[in-house]
C-alpha cells in the first residue's frame, strides 16, 4: 500500500490526497520562500514559463505579478509531477553543508545532489574518502575537522561561518550518516537553518525515552525496563517478564540486540554484551572494530559503550515503514515486509515490497509511525520506523531520523517512484515534501541477504555469478571480499555475505524468485582451522528461462526433462552405508549419474567400481580427524581427471553431517551444517521449534543425576528419556517414577560409556572387546527427558524445494512396544482424517524451515496426541527400511530420484496421484520369549498368500534373542502386504501373523555342519530391507561381512552370533539395546 498512510486515494487525519497542496514546512518562512520565487524568475527558461500559463497566471488579473506569485507557490505545493519538477529545480545553486559522508557506499547521494544543482560541502575527518570528491567535482568543498573533538560543534559552526566569506552561505545542513544526526541537527538549530530540534532527534536516538514519550501520547508500548547497572538485572527481569529482548538504548544495526529467554541467561547475556561493547569502537570513517587489549583504538574513534534497557519479546511480522514528514503532517508513507530475523541477533534475512499484508494492518502501523513522530516533534524530513505487528496489534521497534540504508532508497524508487534522497535535499532547505504517487506500484522486490551458516573464513571466486544474469535479477553482490573472517549465529553477532535483489510483478512471485535462486549458490566459507581449498566445482544445475515452467511442473513431462538432467553429473556420496543400500547406486546408474563413493577402506561398496554400477571408489579414514581436507583433496584429483562434481551427499545417517560440510567446502547445493546439526541435537530442535512457536513437549536437558530431581519436576510423568542425538530407539525409555528415573540414567549411562562405533558402522562393547578399536568412538551422548507423548505415531515424509514441501505424506505407525518403543507395524496410506493429516504435514515441514532446511527429502516421526500433533524427531535424509519403496507403490513417487535432484540443485516437483495407487501395511514380529531361535523357515507357510509382497527372517537359527521384558525386544520378522485399503492391508497382515509361530528355544542349539540357506521367494527383491539382527547384547566387532537390521535411525549392528551361555538369558535394563 502507497502514499500517505495509504493508497492514494486513501487518507490519513488531513492528508491530502493526489493532485492536492500539502502544507507548507514551518520552517519555510515567507522570507525564504520569496527568496527562491526570485531566484526562480531569473532562472527560469521561455519553456518553463510557457508550462504555468493559464487560469493559474492569468495576466488578466487584477495584480498580475501577485497572482502569478501565488500560483507558483500554489504549485510549489502541488502532489503532481508539475509541482515536484518545480521543487527539485529550486534546489539549484543552493548550498548544503552534509555533516559527515558515511562510508564510500552513499557516494551516489553526492552525486545525485550535484546533478540537482546543489552545492554540497561535506565537513568530515582528514583524511576521509570523501575528500576525493572534490577533485571529481561531485562536491565543491571538503572542510577537515577532528569529529570526535569535545568540541567539534562549535568548530563546524566557525567552519561554515567562514563559508559565507566566500558567497558560500548555508542553506541547509544535513546528514545521511547515523552516528551524525544528532550533531547536524544541533547546528542546523545554532544556525537557524531548516530542520528537526535537537532535542527531537535524541529523543528518538533514546529508545527508553521514545518509548516514555509515546506512553505520553497514549501511544502502545512494549514493556520496558532501563539497566544502569547489573545489580538491576533481577527487577527488570520481574517487570518485563520472558521471553525478552536486551538492547542498547542508542543502537547501531542489531549490535548488541540479544533475546533472552530466562533470567539465568539474561544475567550471561548481559555481561557479555556489556563486555563485548565496551571493548568495540566506530572509527571517523563509520567503521567499528575491536579495541586493543590496552583499550587502544584508531584516532578520531570512539567507544560503543552505552545503556542497555530490557524490553518485552514482540511475536509478529517485523516491518520498514519509510516515512516523509512536511509541516508536522505525513507526504509519503509505506511499508516494506521484513522476514524474519535470525534470532538470538535479529539479523535481518530479507525483504519485499510492497507488503504482502492486509491493508488494515498496514494502515495501523502507518498510524503507529506517523503517531511516534508526532509524539517525538518530529515534523520534517525523512525517517526510516521499524516495527511489528503483533497478535495485541502493532508495536514500534525504533526510529531512525534519516533515510534508511541499505536498498532502502532504490526499493522506494522502484515500487513507488518516490526518490528519498531528493525528498532529504527538499526538506533540508526548507522546502514542502510533495512527492506524486502512481495508482499502484510500478512493480515488485524482493531482497535476500545471506547470513553466515557457519564461522570461518571466505574462500575464493565469485560464488555469486551464475545467478547474476538470471531472469528478475537487479542484482546479486557479494558483501564480504575471499579472506575475510566470517562469523555464524552460533559464534556470535552473523556476517551478511552478500545479497540477491529481484523485482517480479507481485511481491509474492519476487519472494518466490530469491528464494530460488538461493538455492542455486552456496557460499564458500572454509571453517576456522581447516585449510580447506575452495573448489571451483561443477556448479548446480541453473535453469534458463525456456526450461523454467517444464522443470518447475509437477507433471510427467516435468519429470522426465529434471531427470534426464541428472544424466553425465558427478555425484559424490559420503559413506555408502551398509550393502542393502546396493540400490541407490544401481538406480543413480540407471539415471545416468556418475556416482563417486567416499568410504573407509575395504568396504563392500569399493566392488561397484568393477561392476559398473559406480565410476570411482575413493578410499579415505572416516574417523580421522582431517576427513574433510582429506576428502576435498580427493576430489580435487576427480577434477584434474576432469571428473568436476555437481553434489555432494549421503543416504547414511551419521554421514549426512560431513556431507554437508564437504558440499559447503566445495560450493555445492544443500543444507547448511547448522540445519543438520540441529536436527541431530533433539534438545535444540525443540528450543528452535519453540522461537518459531510450533507446539513441543516438556523437556529438560540433564547435565548430570544432579538434575533428576528437578528435570522430574519440570517434565512430570509418566516421561521419557532419551538421547539428544540418537540412533535407532537406543536408549530411549519411558520411565514412571523418580526412582525409576534415576535408575534408568545411571544404567544408560553407563550403556553408552561401554559402547562404541567402529569406522565400519558396527557396534560394540568395551566390556566384550577388552578395548576401544581403532577409529571407533563412544556413542555416549547427553541425554534429556520429555514428556511422554500420548496418541498415535506417525511417519512423514517431506520433500524440499526451495524452502517449501512439494511432497508431504503420513504414515501410520502402530502402537509401539513399550517401555522400549520397539516399532510393531505400519500402514500407508494414513488412516488418520484429513485434518489430522493436514496438521501433521503442517508441523513436519514447518519444523523444517525452523530448522533452517531449504531443499532435500526428510523422514519426519511425530505423534498425534490429544493436544495435538507433536515432534519426535527428524532425519535429514530419505527414510531407511521400507520407506522408500512404500512412498513409490503408495504415491508413485521415489524419494531417490528426489534425492538425487536436490543434491544437484534440480528443483523437486514429483507427480502425485490424487489418489493412492495401492494401499500397504507392514507388520513387525517382535520377540514375545527369550531364548534362541530354533531350526526352519517359519515363514514360509504365509509367503505365498494373496497379497504378500514379502514375508522375510530377520534372525537365524541360533540367535539369542529377547523379549521386552528383559530388554529391548528382538525383531524376529517382517511381513508386507498390498491391499485396496488401508484398513484391508492391515487386517491381511493380522490375519497372516496369526497363522505362523516362530520357534524360541529355551537352550541354545547345536550349530549344524553348514548353515542352511533360506531359498528367497518371487516375493523378497524388495531392496534396503532390514536384514537378520543381531543377539542381545552388544556382539563383537569383527573383520567378517556383518548382516544388518535398519530402521529410521539408520544404523547397521554386527549380527555375528555370539558363544552359547549356560542357561536362559536375562537381559535386563538397556543391556539389551543394541540387539537388533
Amino acid at each position: 500500500m502507497a502514499f500517505v498512510i495509504g493508497t492514494p486515494s486513501g487518507s490519513f487525519g488531513s492528508l491530502p490526497k493526489y493532485g492536492s497542496m500539502v502544507p507548507m514546512s514551518p520552517c519555510s518562512t515567507p522570507q525564504a520562500m520569496n527568496r527562491y520565487m526570485d531566484a526562480l524568475d531569473q532562472r527560469e527558461s521561455s519553456s518553463m514559463r510557457s508550462s504555468w500559463t493559464g487560469s493559474q497566471l492569468d495576466a488578466r488579473a487584477p495584480d498580475a505579478s501577485i497572482m502569478k506569485r501565488k500560483s507558483k507557490m500554489d504549485a510549489l505545493h502541488m502532489r503532481t509531477p508539475q509541482g515536484q519538477t518545480l521543487r527539485l529545480r529550486l534546489l539549484q545553486g543552493s548550498v548544503i553543508v552534509f555533516i559527515n559522508a558515511g562510508y564510500k557506499g552513499k557516494q551516489f547521494i553526492y552525486e545525485q545532489a550535484r546533478d540537482l544543482g546543489v552545492v554540497c560541502i561535506i565537513i568530515d575527518n582528514p583524511g576521509s574518502w570523501s575528500e576525493a570528491l572534490v577533485e571529481q567535482g561531485v562536491v565543491k568543498k571538503f572542510l577537515p575537522v577532528d569529529m570526535s573533538a569535545a568540541d567539534v560543534e562549535d568548530r563546524i559552526m566557525a567552519l561554515i561561518k567562514g563559508l559565507e566569506d566566500e558567497g558560500l552561505a548555508a542553506d541547509g545542513v544535513m546528514t545521511f550518516w547515523e552516528t551524525a544526526v544528532p550533531l547536524a541537527a544541533s547546528v542546523a538549530e545554532r544556525l537557524g537553518l531548516p530542520g528537526n530540534s535537537k532535542k527531537a532527534i535524541e529523543a528518538a536516538k533514546n529508545k527508553h525515552e521514545t518509548r516514555r514519550l509515546m506512553g505520553l501520547a497514549g501511544l502502545p508500548t512494549p514493556r520496558n525496563y532501563l539497566l544502569s547497572e547489573p545489580s538491576q538485572v533481577d527487577l527488570a527481569a520481574e517487570h518485563v517478564g520472558f521471553p525478552a529482548v536486551l538492547k542498547p538504548i542508542n543502537g547501531l544495526l542489531s549490535i548488541g540486540v540479544v533475546r533472552v529467554n530466562d533470567s539465568n541467561h539474561l544475567r550471561k547475556v548481559y555481561k557479555d554484551v556489556i563486555g563485548m561493547m565496551d571493548g568495540m569502537y566506530l572509527s571517523k570513517d563509520g567503521k567499528m572494530g575491536q579495541m586493543g587489549k590496552d583499550g587502544s583504538m584508531p584516532d578520531g574513534a570512539h567507544p560503543l559503550k552505552c545503556q542497555m534497557m530490557l524490553e518485552e519479546y514482540l511475536d509478529g511480522t517485523e516491518v520498514d515503514i519509510d516515512v516523509v514528514m512536511t509541516g508536522g503532517q505525513p507526504a509519503y508513507c509505506v511499508v516494506t515486509d521484513n522476514w524474519p530475523t535470525l534470532e538470538p541477533w535479529f539479523n535481518e534475512t530479507g525483504d519485499n515490497a510492497p507488503s504482502l499484508m492486509p491493508s488494515l494492518q498496514q494502515k495501523e502501523l502507518q498510524k503507529l509511525a506517523v503517531g511516534t513522530l508526532r509524539a517525538l516533534g518530529l515534523k520534517m524530513g525523512v525517517f526510516h520506523v521499524e516495527a511489528k505487528y503483533t497478535s495485541r496489534g502493532p508495536r514500534l521497534i525504533e526510529v531512525n531520523s534519516r533515510m534508511g540504508g541499505g536498498q532502502v532508497r532504490d526499493n522506494n524508487l522502484a515500487v513507488w517512484g518516490v526518490d528519498l534522497v531528493d525528498e532529504s535535499l527538499l526538506a533540508a532547505i526548507g522546502l514542502p515534501n510533495a512527492p506524486p504517487l502512481p495508482r499502484r506500484n510500478l512493480t515488485s522486490r524482493s531482497a535476500l541477504y545471506f547470513n553466515a551458516q557457519r564461522t570461518g573464513v571466505m574462500g575464493d571466486g565469485d560464488w555469486l555469478a551464475e545467478v547474476r544474469a538470471l531472469p528478475g535479477v537487479v542484482y546479486a553482490k557479494p558483501l564480504v571480499s575471499p579472506g575475510d573472517e566470517v562469523t555464524c549465529s552460533d559464534d556470535g553477532l552473523p556476517t551478511w555475505l552478500g545479497q540477491i535483489m529481484c523485482d517480479a510483478p507481485t511481491p509474492a512471485e519476487a519472494v518466490a524468485l530469491v528464494k530460488k535462486y538461493e538455492q542455486m549458490v552456496v557460499p564458500p566459507i572454509i571453517p576456522k582451522g581447516e585449510a580447506v581449498p575452495v573448489l571451483k566445482c561443477k556448479l548446480p544445475v541453473v535453469l534458463t528461462e525456456e526450461d523454467q515452467e517444464l522443470l518447475l511442473s509437477a507433471t510427467p513431462a516435468g519429470q522426465a526433462h529434471r531427470l534426464s538432467m541428472l544424466r553425465d553429473r558427478v555425484l559424490v556420496f559420503i559413506s555408502a552405508g551398509y550393502p542393502g543400500k546396493k540400490f541407490i547406486f544401481e538406480k543413480a546408474q540407471q539415471l545416468g549419474v556418475l556416482s563417486v563413493i567416499i568410504d573407509n577402506p575395504g568396504t563392500w561398496s569399493a566392488e561397484l567400481v568393477t561392476t559398473g554400477i559406480i565410476k570411482r571408489f575413493i578410499p579415505v579414514d572416516m574417523e580421522s580427524p582431517t576427513v574433510v581436507e582429506q576428502i576435498v583433496a580427493a576430489i580435487q584429483g576427480l577434477m584434474d581427471e576432469g571428473l568436476p562434481p555437481s553434489g555432494v551427499m549421503t543416504f547414511w545417517e551419521t554421514a549426512v553431517p560431513l556431507a554437508a560440510r564437504v558440499a559447503a567446502a566445495l560450493g555445492c547445493t544443500g543444507n547448511t551444517s547448522k540445519a543438520i546439526d540441529a536436527a541431530k541435537n533433539k534438545f535444540e530442535t525443540r528450543r528452535l521449534m519453540g522461537e518459531a512457536g510450533l507446539p513441543t513437549p516438556k523437556n529438560f536437558l540433564l547435565e548430570s543425576a544432579e538434575q533428576l530431581k528437578e528435570a522430574a519436576a519440570h517434565v512430570g510423568f509418566p516421561a521419557v528419556m532419551k538421547p539428544i542425538n540418537g540412533l535407532l530407539s537406543i536408549g530411549v525409555v519411558r520411565v514412571e517414577t523418580e526412582a525409576d528415573l534415576a535408575k534408568t540414567f545411571a544404567e544408560t549411562e553407563a550403556l553408552m560409556n561401554d559402547t562404541f562405533l567402529t569406522k565400519d558402522g558396527v557396534m560394540g562393547k568395551i566390556s566384550d572387546t577388552g578395548s576401544l578399536p581403532e577409529a571407533a568412538h563412544l556413542l555416549k551422548c547427553q541425554l534429556m527427558v520429555e514428556e511422554y507423548l500420548d496418541g498415535t505415531e506417525v511417519d512423514i515424509d517431506v520433500v524440499l524445494s526451495g524452502g517449501k514441501a512439494v511432497y508431504n505424506k503420513v504414515t501410520d505407525n502402530w502402537p509401539t512396544l513399550e517401555p522400549w518403543f520397539n516399532e510393531t507395524g505400519d500402514n500407508a496410506p494414513s488412516m488418520m482424517t484429513p485434518d489430522e493429516q493436514k496438521s501433521l504435514e503442517d508441523l513436519a515441514t514447518g519444523t523444517l524451515q525452523c530448522l533452517g532446511f531449504v531443499t532435500g527429502v526428510f523422514h519426519v516421526e511425530a505423534k498425534l496426541t490429544t493436544r495435538g500433533p507433536r515432534l519426535i524427531e527428524v532425519n535429514s535424509r530419505m527414510g531407511g527400511g521400507q520407506v522408500r519403496e512404500n512412498n513409490l507403490a503408495v504415491w508413485g513417487v521415489d524419494l531417490v530420484d528426489e534425492s538425487l535432484l536436490a543434491s544437484l540443485g534440480i528443483p523437486n516437483a514429483p507427480v502425485v496421484p490424487e489418489k493412492p495407487l495401492t494401499c500397504r501395511s507392514a507388520l513387525y514380529f517382535n520377540c514375545m520369549k527369550s531364548g534362541w531361535m530354533g531350526k526352519g523357515d517359519w515363514l514360509e507357510s504365509i509367503r505365498k498368500m494373496p497379497g504378500v509382497v514379502y514375508a522375510k527372517l530377520m534372525v537365524q537359527e541360533g540367535d539369542e534373542v529377547c523379549c521386552a521384558s528383559d530388554g529391548m525386544p528382538t525383531w524376529l520378522g517382517q511381513l508386507m502386504c498390498n491391499a485396496a485399503t488401508p484398513e484391508e492391508a492391515v487386517a491381511l497382515v493380522k490375519e497372516y501373523e496369526a497363522m505362523v509361530d516362530p520357534p524360541i528355544l529355551d537352550y541354545k542349539p547345536a550349530a549344524p555342519a553348514e548353515p542352511e540357506p533360506i531359498a528367497p521367494s518371487p516375493q523378497m527383491d524388495m531392496p534396503d530391507m532390514p536384514a537378520p539382527t543381531a543377539p542381545p547384547g552388544v556382539p563383537v566387532a569383527n573383520a567378517s561381512e556383518p548382516a544388518f537390521a535398519e530402521k529410521s535411525g539408520d544404523q547397521p549392528v554386527d549380527t555375528t552370533p555370539k558363544q552359547a551361555k549356560p542357561s536362559k538369558p536375562k537381559v535386563g535394563g538397556l543391556s539389551a539395546a543394541f540387539g537388533r
